[in-house]
């Protein structure tokens, strides 16, 4: 949990997740271009998770858009630290926008499809083109679980590699 989160939670502690971000930034994300044949720039590099690995993957995407230019942001558990992550999408200055896969599943809970909601909103406020540079998926009868991510995952990397 620690690194998976942003911003520290008075309750709930976390707080580590400029230290991930750093591990895949200098660490993992070089020695990966360094050991295969990737395409290293942004426009070819997505970084994707669930539940709180979607949390901070909007986060550090927002925060990094010249190394990760495609986030899959499935589930994210935009509750943590009073929904803080709502208020970073509304203040940042971003001037590059990544292209972003947001979903949550409409079993997850009306909270979650709210803040939910309210996310795509603020991207679509800042900039963001619908079905362009972002899209959102309402899962139907979809659980907070890796059975309703791995039904998802197609859509997500055709959405996010589309073939020309």
């Amino acid at each position: 949990m620690a690194e998976y989160t942003p911003t520290r939670d008075f309750k709930m502690g976390g707080g580590e997740g400029r230290s991930y971000a750093r591990l895949l930034i200098e660490e993992l994300k070089p020695f990966i271009d360094a050991t295969y044949r990737t395409l290293v720039d942004s426009t070819n590099t997505a970084l994707g998770g669930s539940s709180l690995g979607g949390l901070i993957t909007l986060h550090i995407g927002l925060e990094h858009p010249e190394i990760f230019g495609k986030l899959a942001v499935m589930s994210p558990s935009l509750w943590w630290n009073h929904r803080s992550i709502l208020t970073l999408v509304a203040n940042k200055k971003i001037s590059t926008l990544p292209r972003i896969w947001l979903d949550m599943g409409t079993a997850e809970g009306a909270r979650h499809l709210r803040d939910t909601d309210q996310l795509y909103s603020l991207l679509i406020q800042r900039g963001w083109k619908r079905g362009v540079d972002v899209t959102y998926l309402r899962d139907q009868d979809a659980a907070h679980d890796e059975v309703a991510w791995s039904n998802r995952l197609g859509s997500v990397l055709r959405y996010l590699f589309p073939t020309a």
